[in-house]
C-alpha cells in the first residue's frame, strides 16, 4: 500500500512505477492464497476514488498495469492456477483496466 501512495503523490507516472508495484505484488500473492482477495479490495477502493475524481486516470493507469503485470507472472509462475485465473480480482482488474483506458473514448461519445 506504500507504494500505492508514493504512486499517487507523483505528479507523472511512469512505467517504472507500474514494475516498482508488479514486483511485491507478484511476490505477495506467490507466498499467500488469499492476497487476491486484499489486492481486490485495494483495486475497488481505487476504483470507488477514481469515480469520485479523487484519483486521476493516469495514477490508476499507473497502478492497474501494476497489478495486471503481477497477475500475469503470478499466473505463470502458479502454474496457471485456474482459481486465479476464474477469480472475482483478474475480472475486476481487468474490466476496471479498460473502464479507465477507454475513458476517452466514453467523453467523446457525450
Amino acid at each position: 500500500m506504500m507504494l500505492i501512495s508514493l504512486t499517487l503523490r507523483c505528479r507523472t507516472q511512469l512505467f517504472s512505477h507500474s514494475v516498482i508495484i508488479a514486483v511485491p505484488s507478484v511476490l505477495f500473492m506467490l507466498s499467500w492464497q488469499f492476497a487476491q482477495f486484499a489486492f481486490l479490495t485495494q483495486i475497488l477502493v481505487l476504483f470507488g476514488l477514481y469515480l469520485l475524481d479523487g484519483v486521476s486516470s493516469d495514477a490508476l493507469k499507473c497502478i492497474l498495469k501494476g497489478h495486471v503485470i503481477s497477475l500475469f507472472i503470478s499466473i505463470a509462475l502458479l502454474f496457471g492456477n485456474k482459481m486465479l485465473i476464474t477469480s472475482f480480482y483478474t475480472s475486476v482488474l481487468l474490466m476496471c483496466f479498460v473502464i479507465v483506458s477507454t475513458e476517452n473514448i466514453w467523453r467523446k461519445l457525450n
